[in-house]
C-alpha cells in the first residue's frame, strides 16, 4: 500500500529548520546563507509510527517567518543582498515573486528590492536585482501596493534611480508613467520631492508630456510647483519652462493658491534650499534662487510677448504674476521675498532688481543673458541623456497615453 503525502504550506512554528535561513539572512551571513539555499533538500518525515502518511517539509526559502509573514527572498532584499543570493532563493522557488510581505505594507519582493535600504540609494548590486526581478516576473510592476497605491516606480523614485533603469521599468510596461498614487503623485512628482537625478526627471517628464500639467490630488501641485518648493537643476527647470509650459507659472495650487513663484520663497523651506545672502543652492547640483526667479521670468515675459505680440502688455502680466496674493494669508510674492530677507538675506543685487521690476521701473531683469539661454547636458556613460530618444520613446506610447489621460489626470489646468 503506497504511503500518502500531504505537502503544507509552512513547516512546524518555532522550529531551527525555518529559522535558521532567516538568522542568516538577518544578519547579512551571506556566504553561509547560499551554502544552506543550495545544499538544503525537500524532506519527507512520518508524523508518527501509527500514521501512515508522510509530510512533505517545505524548503527553508518557502517558509514564512513567524510573525513578520516574510520569506526568506522579503529579508534578503530588505538587506540589499548580493545578486548571486537573490538568484538562487528565485531558483529555489520562483512562485516567491509573487508572494507579498505582511511586514512590508504587502509589498511584493520587486517593491521591496525598490524600496530597502530606504536611506540609501539604488547602487550597482540593487539595479542588477530590480532589473532580474523583473525580467522573472514582469507582471509585478502592474501591481498597486494597498497602503498607498504606489507602484514599484513611485518607490523607486524616492531612492536616487539610474536613468537606464528607470527607462527599463517603463519599456516592459508602458503605463507607469501615468499612474498615480493615493495623492494623486505621477511619478515625476515623487521624483522631483525625492531630488531625483535630473536625467531621471527629464526622461519622465519627455515620456508623458501630460505631466507637465498634471495636478496632484494632495495639495495641487504641479512638477513645477514641486520643483520651486523643492529645488532643482537648471537643466529641470529650464525643461519645466519651455514653451507654452511656462503658463504653469500663472497657476495655483488647491492647499494655499500659491503659484510656483511664491513655493520658492516659503519661508519655512528657503533656509534648506540656499545659502544665506549668496542665495546659492545648498545642493551643488541645483540652481540658486535668482537663476530660478530670472529664468522663469523671462521666460513667462518671451512666452507672453510673443503670444501677444505685445511688449508692453507683456510686461504688465509680469508685474501682476509679483504682485499677485498668496491665498489664505495675503500676501504677494514680493511680501514673502521681504520676509525671506529678513530671515534669510537675500543677494541685495537681486532685491534691487526684483523690486524695481515689482513696481515696474525698469525691465532689465527681463533682459535674457545669451550666455545662458541654454545649459548643455552633461554626457557619460549610460546615463548620457538624449532627448530625442525619449521623445521617441513618447511618441511610440502616445496611443496608450491618450487612452489612459482621462482616468489618470486628476485634474485638468484651467488658466
Amino acid at each position: 500500500m503506497s504511503l500518502e503525502v500531504v505537502e503544507y504550506d509552512a513547516a512546524p512554528v518555532g522550529s531551527e529548520y525555518i529559522n535558521k535561513l532567516d538568522e542568516l539572512l538577518e544578519n547579512e551571513n551571506w556566504e553561509n546563507a547560499l551554502k544552506r539555499i543550495k545544499s538544503k533538500k525537500r524532506v519527507k518525515v512520518r508524523p508518527g509510527l501509527n500514521d501512515n502518511r508522510h509530510l512533505l517539509i517545505p524548503l527553508e526559502v518557502e517558509c514564512k517567518s513567524e510573525g513578520l509573514g516574510r520569506l526568506p527572498i522579503h529579508t534578503a532584499l530588505s538587506k540589499n543582498a548580493p545578486f548571486i543570493v537573490i538568484h538562487n532563493l528565485v531558483e529555489k522557488y520562483p512562485a516567491s515573486l509573487k508572494v507579498k510581505s505582511v511586514a512590508d505594507y504587502d509589498f511584493l519582493p520587486l517593491h521591496i528590492a525598490c524600496a530597502y535600504p530606504n536611506n540609501k540609494a539604488i547602487d550597482v548590486n540593487r539595479e542588477n536585482v530590480i532589473q532580474y526581478l523583473i525580467d522573472e516576473y514582469p507582471e509585478a510592476l502592474n501591481y498597486v501596493e494597498p497602503a498607498n497605491s504606489s507602484t514599484a516606480l513611485h518607490i523607486i523614485c524616492e531612492h536616487q534611480p539610474s536613468r537606464s533603469l528607470t527607462k527599463f521599468m517603463i519599456s516592459t510596461s508602458n503605463s507607469l508613467s501615468w499612474k498615480v498614487d493615493e495623492e494623486g503623485n505621477l511619478p515625476v512628482h515623487t521624483a522631483i520631492d525625492y531630488l531625483a537625478d535630473s536625467t531621471v526627471i527629464i526622461c519622465l517628464l519627455d515620456i508623458y508630456k501630460n505631466s507637465i500639467s498634471h495636478k496632484r490630488k494632495i495639495d495641487g501641485n504641479t512638477p513645477l510647483h514641486c520643483a520651486a518648493f523643492n529645488g532643482c537643476s537648471e537643466r529641470v527647470l529650464l525643461k519645466l519652462v519651455e514653451d507654452e509650459n511656462v503658463m504653469m507659472m500663472d497657476v495655483k495650487n488647491t492647499s494655499t493658491n500659491e503659484t510656483p513663484l511664491h513655493l520658492i520663497f516659503c519661508v519655512e523651506k528657503y533656509g534648506k534650499k540656499f545659502v544665506n545672502e549668496t542665495g546659492k543652492a545648498k545642493n551643488s547640483s541645483y540652481a540658486d534662487v535668482e537663476f530660478m526667479v530670472k529664468t522663469m521670468l523671462q521666460r513667462y515675459y518671451s512666452y507672453q510677448k510673443n503670444r501677444l505680440g505685445d511688449e508692453s502688455k507683456a510686461k504688465q502680466l509680469v508685474v501682476k504674476l509679483l504682485t499677485k496674493v498668496k491665498g489664505d494669508v495675503s500676501r504677494t510674492i514680493m511680501m514673502l521675498i521681504n520676509i525671506c530677507n529678513r530671515s534669510y538675506r537675500l543677494p541685495r543685487n537681486f532685491l534691487e532688481k526684483i523690486d524695481e521690476l515689482s513696481k515696474g521701473r525698469s525691465f532689465s531683469y527681463l533682459q535674457q543673458d545669451e550666455s545662458r539661454k541654454k545649459i548643455k547636458i552633461e554626457q557619460s556613460g549610460e546615463d548620457e541623456y538624449n532627448a530625442s530618444t525619449d521623445e521617441e520613446f513618447s511618441e511610440n506610447n502616445q496611443e496608450n497615453n491618450e487612452e489612459n489621460n482621462n482616468e489618470t489626470v486628476i485634474a485638468s489646468i484651467s488658466l
